[in-house]
């Protein structure tokens, strides 16, 4: 690939990733004070793995699509709107997110005094990992779709620009699409949200079966040099459930994550004193 096609490319994915904290993806480990440090990992690689899957199918249609449309070369898209459903990992990934969110219901009631019916979250849990997983697999592959129209159009306007540059662009450059880095990227901001989720539905719960106790929740960083502005004042800081924290930049959070990647996490629990100082109390 030519300089100047290569700096074309490399300009279609600016700003993908603008924002987050420099930091290489492997060094950004989960605290080792985090409640379900390990289970959380398991779940983060297991999902890792399976967006990484879906992924690479995802190119190799677009590969194929390719090869069969470009001895023609024409001037006009070749059909890629089929190139993003595929089935089997979409089925793993749902399961990992449920898995996650169970989990975290389970944080949950290990942290509080009181006895909670529990016999809802079953549904609660596969509403939400249905839903959740409807609005992930859009927004991913709406990103991607983007990404691969532009390529096409490069490739479809560029001389010499071959399929292998298509799948250069899409899987190798910063920000592409269908790589690794991305899959591990949403990985960690999705079990970061399940987690979270169920900590805050767990809570709300608590609150509509046990309206007289206050129940707070507590949004907790690594307290490191990786923090972001967003998520560093955040540290150790408690309101009630129902109240949103006020970040860095000052907007409002239900829960984490308050970015991609990111890798707070939140507790949930009585205080049956009131004694607790919060943010908005």
């Amino acid at each position: 690939m030519n300089e100047i096609v290569l700096a074309k490319a490399q300009a279609l994915f600016t700003g993908i990733i603008d924002g987050l904290p420099n930091v290489p993806d492997e060094l950004k480990q989960r605290d080792k004070r985090e409640p379900g440090r390990d289970r959380k990992i398991l779940y983060e690689n297991k999902l890792a793995r399976a967006l990484y899957k879906r992924f690479k199918a995802q190119r190799d249609k677009l590969e194929y699509t390719l090869q069969l449309w470009y001895p023609q070369r024409m001037k006009s898209e070749p059909p890629t709107d089929d190139i993003f459903t595929d089935a089997e990992s979409e089925a793993e990934i749902i399961k990992i997110l449920l898995l996650s969110y169970g989990h975290g219901v389970q944080l949950f009631e290990d942290e509080i005094l009181i006895g909670l019916d529990y016999t809802t979250f079953n549904k609660e849990a596969a509403d939400w990992a249905r839903v959740h997983s409807t609005r992930l697999f859009k927004l991913l592959d709406d990103t991607s779709r983007g990404a691969v129209r532009s390529a096409v159009s490069t490739f479809i306007e560029t001389p010499g620009f071959t399929i292998g540059d298509v799948m250069e662009i899409l899987t190798s450059q910063p920000g592409s699409v269908f790589n690794s880095a991305r899959a591990k990227r949403t990985a960690i901001t999705e079990i970061t949200d399940a987690y979270a989720q169920a900590e805050l539905d767990a809570g709300l719960e608590l609150k509509k079966q046990f309206s007289d106790v206050r129940v707070i929740k507590t949004w907790f960083t690594n307290n490191d040099s990786m923090v972001c502005p967003i998520c560093g004042p955040l540290n150790g800081v408690s309101v009630e459930v129902g109240t949103p924290f006020i970040g860095g930049n000052g907007g409002e959070y239900d829960a984490p994550p308050s970015h991609p990647n990111c890798r707070c996490w939140m507790s949930t629990r009585t205080d049956i004193l009131g004694d607790k100082v919060l943010q908005n109390g």
